[in-house]
């Protein structure tokens, strides 16, 4: 954003070309593409992903804001009650007539899609492998005891 001389809720409003108030995973893909940063489908999931505190695939502003904004910076732009501030603004920018096209929307969000439930999926099989280690152990130790209860004679 630097480099583009951008402010970040400038850049925030200039990839939000549906004035929704949430950038897409489109709208972060066009704003990468922007950027120059050339990322592949998978970057944008992540980032989005890693960003996305709600979980709605979307990031607001507070989620772009920390996901963009150098930590260092971070703790001098913090008002009172730990919300960002909009400090400055790009002066050379009217973002009400600019915008960044999304790209990729309807992919992406399918993409996304499936790695979630992917996701899903590895995590139920993960629990599952787990329960069963755990009746495993189970069985193992009621075995022993039930071993040395026999040799005391009990």
């Amino acid at each position: 954003l630097a480099d583009k001389k951008l402010a970040i809720y400038d850049a925030f409003c200039l990839f939000n070309d549906s004035r929704s108030g949430l950038l897409s995973l489109g709208e972060i893909n066009g704003a990468m593409q922007y950027l120059k940063l050339q990322p592949t489908e998978l970057d944008v999931i992540d980032f989005v992903t890693s960003a996305d505190q709600d979980g709605d695939g979307k990031l607001s502003y507070n989620e772009w804001w920390e996901a963009v904004c150098d930590p260092e910076a971070k703790l001098s732009l913090m008002d009172d009650d730990d919300e960002p501030e909009v400090v400055r603004r790009s002066p050379s920018l009217s973002v009400e007539s600019a915008t960044v096209k999304p790209l990729q929307e309807e992919e992406l969000a399918n993409m996304r899609h499936q790695i979630i439930l992917a996701r899903e999926a590895e995590d139920a099989a993960e629990l599952k492998r787990q329960e069963e280690e755990d009746l495993l152990k189970q069985i193992e130790a009621e075995k022993q005891y039930d071993a040395e209860e026999a040799a005391a004679g009990r």
